[in-house]
């Protein structure tokens, strides 16, 4: 932000210089004349490292993490949205500004070209009245004109309509297009200005989304518990009645229970960038629906009912929208869990690339990576697909939609297309087929954005380690405390890694009332035993008497080792 720092920027011990973004002036910052110095550099010659600034120290990872950190809700998406609420909503805000400043060029054009086209000269001029008094009536002017509609303003032709005629003091002036021309101009360095700001905050909040989600994806791996190599439960999957040979249909791969190190970097690389260029697309998001609702009034009041005889076009076109973005869903799905796969064939012949070449199994490792990209290229294809049906069909909506409102304008409400409605409108169009060509893109990230907090969520949620393995999770010691240096295990239990199920219920299931009888008389039972063993080794035999007999040689009793446990008597 602008004078958010006093002083001269300074340059650090590696030499970089900081960003200049926390030192300019409020001229510099509107004007975004801050970012001028790099830009001449790189006219005169290719920018190095060296050359490049710092981040903004509210940009800085361990800054962004430590905050992100503090804020805990049920979800990863609510983490984010209250972590970046500031930029989120200056965002917003200024989006809504730029998009009703935008279709100010539609409503001034309307106004101009019914003052221009007035051939009347009316007793009231714009020199002889009063500022006052023409700022009143052109805000008069103004309102009647977008809250009303225009057909139901005319008399006799749409060419001679006027604002409130019995009580107006006077008719538009060819003179008042200037006042118009003049306020459409203000209006568009508002909506310049408006576009900058939220652009820079958009952009501000998507890096610092994408260096938060790095930042927790790396601390979850320095915490998790490792089960890559643990067997899951429902790997084998009962496939009958799917078909059998030609006939079968390939079922969509899904997630592994365990993230190993290639699903982390596709999180890292992959579905982090996801959700970070959703997040810049936010002007995308508030702007479309809003564009829609002002091109709808202004249609309305400009052509009347028909204007939404061509949303027949859309109602038709969404349920077919519906099924493809479900598909698309699905398919995207499929490709990140494909694209883990590859990573973690590619993971496993980088770090076993000496044995491989020691064993020449250079072929298979390769055919082995080719097939798994190739599963992925098969998902992709049909992502794309999905894509371009999708993006076809909201190409071709807004054209009918044109097509059949002008069409019902001058064919079924027999009304003249004059000069101040057809441009305007011809504007409106045209916006508005922006706003409904974006909503195929906005819906394709939305896919993408909610897989991908959903994939790095269901990471972050896996089990972690007790708080005395990890340094991380310890408290951190006091300076005076002794520190205990001795390895060992105390009443230990090992056992072979398992994946962790998704039942939660079996996880919180207490023992009930026959399996608490069924575990004390199975302890009873065990005591008693070995109260009857030590009682038949307390006992002596009984003395007969044998003269014949020598008596045996005392043996010395040996030592007890470990060397003479057995497995077989350990079994037994």
């Amino acid at each position: 932000m602008p004078l958010s720092l006093t002083g001269k920027p300074e340059v650090n011990e590696d030499g970089l210089h900081p960003a200049l973004e926390d030192y300019c002036t409020l001229w510099q910052w509107m004007t975004f004349t801050w970012v001028s110095p790099i830009i001449s550099l790189g006219a005169l010659r290719p920018l190095e490292e060296k050359d490049m600034w710092q981040l903004s120290r509210s940009m800085r990872t361990r800054t962004l993490m430590r905050k992100f950190l503090q804020v805990q809700r049920s979800s990863l998406l609510r983490r984010i949205l209250v972590a970046n609420a500031m930029d989120l909503f200056l965002d917003g805000s200024l989006t809504i500004i730029s998009t009703v400043m935008n279709f100010s060029a539609p409503f001034f054009l309307n106004l101009t070209l019914r003052a221009m086209k007035d051939n009347q000269v009316s007793t009231a001029n714009f020199s002889n009245s009063s500022f006052s008094e023409n700022l009143h009536f052109y805000a008069a002017v103004s309102f009647d004109s977008l809250f009303l509609p225009s057909l139901l303003r005319t008399s006799g032709g749409l060419g001679d309509a006027s604002i409130n005629a019995a009580e107006s003091p006077r008719k538009l002036q060819r003179s008042d297009a200037y006042f118009f021309a003049i306020a459409a101009f203000i209006c568009q360095l508002i909506k310049s200005q408006s576009d900058l700001q939220h652009l820079y905050f958009s952009r501000r909040a998507s890096v610092r989304v994408k260096g938060e989600l790095v930042a927790s994806v790396y601390e979850k791996a320095l915490k998790r518990k490792d089960v890559t190599g643990a067997v899951q439960k429902n790997q084998e999957k009962d496939t009958k009645g799917k078909g059998k040979g030609k006939e079968a249909k390939p079922e969509a791969p899904q997630d592994s229970s365990s993230a190993d190190v290639g699903k982390i970097v596709s999180l890292i690389a992959a579905d982090s960038e996801r959700v970070s260029r959703f997040v810049s697309m936010g002007p995308f998001i508030y702007e479309a629906p809003l564009s829609i609702i002002i091109a709808c009034t202004m249609l309305y009041n400009l052509m009347g009912w028909t204007a939404f005889a061509g949303y027949v076009a859309m109602l038709i076109a969404l349920p077919i929208n519906t099924i493809i973005v479900r598909r698309t869903s699905s398919f995207q799905r499929s490709v990140s869990a494909m694209r883990d796969r590859r990573m973690r064939a590619m993971n496993e012949a980088i770090q076993s690339i000496k044995f491989i070449k020691f064993s020449a199994w250079e072929s298979r490792w390769v055919n082995r990576v080719l097939d798994a990209r190739s599963d992925e290229l098969k998902w992709l294809r049909k992502l794309k697909v999905s894509f371009f049906f999708l993006s076809m069909m909201w190409d071709i909506v807004p054209i009918l939609v044109s097509a059949i409102s002008f069409s019902c304008f001058t064919l079924i409400a027999k009304k003249e297309l004059t000069v101040d409605i057809a441009f305007p409108c011809i504007t409106v169009f045209s916006m508005l087929s922006q706003s409904l060509t974006a909503l195929p893109m906005i819906a394709n990230w939305f896919v993408m954005c909610m897989v991908a907090v959903k994939r790095i969520e269901k990471y972050l949620s896996e089990e972690e380690v007790p708080e005395h393995v990890s340094s991380l999770r310890r408290a951190a010691p006091s300076p005076h405390e002794p520190v205990d240096s001795r390895v060992g295990c105390t009443g230990a239990t090992f056992r072979w890694p398992s994946a962790p199920t998704d039942d939660a219920d079996k996880k919180n299931t207490k023992p009930g009332f026959f399996s608490k009888i069924g575990s004390a008389w199975g302890a009873l039972t065990g005591f008693i035993g070995r109260v009857f063993v030590l009682l038949r080794l307390r006992r002596k035999p009984e003395e007969t008497p044998n003269d014949d007999q020598p008596e045996p040689e005392e043996v010395p009793e040996k030592p007890f080792e470990l060397k003479d446990i057995s497995i077989w008597k350990v079994v037994l």
